[in-house]
Order: structure tokens, then C-alpha cells, then sequence
């Protein structure tokens, strides 16, 4: 999909992020999406 890449981007973000839970991070890529619609 377009997104992918995007994706991968993230996943590399919540890999190198310490000390915050992977599901944190989520919901805060969810709102930086919601928020860019």
C-alpha cells in the first residue's frame, strides 16, 4: 500500500523509542494520522 513505507518508518520510531510502551506510541501515530486528515 502507499502507507508502507510509512509504516516501516514507525516501526523503526517505536523499535529505537525506550521507556514507552509500544501500544503509547500507537495510539499517538493514530492521532497524528487522525489529525492529518
Amino acid at each position: 500500500t502507499v502507507r508502507e513505507p510509512l509504516y516501516r518508518q514507525l516501526a523503526d520510531l517505536v523499535i529505537h523509542t525506550d521507556g514507552r510502551s509500544v501500544a503509547g506510541v500507537a495510539a499517538e501515530i493514530r492521532e497524528k494520522l487522525a489529525d492529518d486528515r
